[in-house]
């Protein structure tokens, strides 16, 4: 702030906030495997897994065990639990707030299997309507080919293809060519 006053401003300098901070840039920061507690911080927020999340709760949890940590073991239940968690998709709105590491990774450890089942449900889900999709569009060309190889054999002409089929000449043309 001081740098913002003019120099004849000098005598409000007492008054100016003076504040010391700490900038944490996550994307310049090594997360490493220490123990500090930044390092958790970030690890526990760029997770990748269920599995390296609840791997980095049991670390937390050992790392603060005395009893005066019961505040900072809170905050980070609440971390969790609103940020890291809601955010991945793994906590529903309706789940109330956990306040306790040691109850985010029984959480976690109950709903794993439930969670990996649900995934692989809309995985498969997913699959098959993209298959349905890909198959009907095949389905699609192999009918407008039969077709075409028909009309062939009736003697139709191109012009007459491209009419039946409402494709431009150059298209049917194009058609007729991959199928003779």
């Amino acid at each position: 702030m001081s740098g913002l006053l003019a120099p004849e401003a000098s005598r409000l300098e007492k008054f100016q906030p003076r504040q010391r901070y700490l900038l944490l840039d996550e994307g310049r920061t090594e997360t490493g495997d220490g123990d500090g507690l930044s390092g958790y911080l970030l690890r526990l927020e760029q997770a990748e897994s269920i599995d390296e999340l609840r791997h980095e709760i049991k670390g937390l949890c050992q790392r603060l065990t005395d009893q005066k940590y019961d505040r900072l073991r809170r905050v980070f239940a609440v971390f969790l639990s609103r940020v890291v968690l809601r955010r991945t998709g793994l906590l529903r709105e309706d789940v109330p707030e956990l306040t306790d590491l040691q109850e985010v990774d029984n959480m976690l450890e109950e709903s794993v299997d439930r969670w990996s089942d649900e995934i692989l449900r809309r995985g498969i889900l997913q699959g098959r309507q993209e298959g349905l999709a890909a198959g009907r569009q095949e389905g699609l060309a192999a009918g407008r080919q039969s077709m075409i190889v028909n009309m062939l054999h009736a003697d139709f002409s191109v012009e007459q293809i491209s009419t039946a089929l409402g494709l431009s000449l150059e298209d049917t043309r194009e058609l007729l060519a991959h199928i003779q």
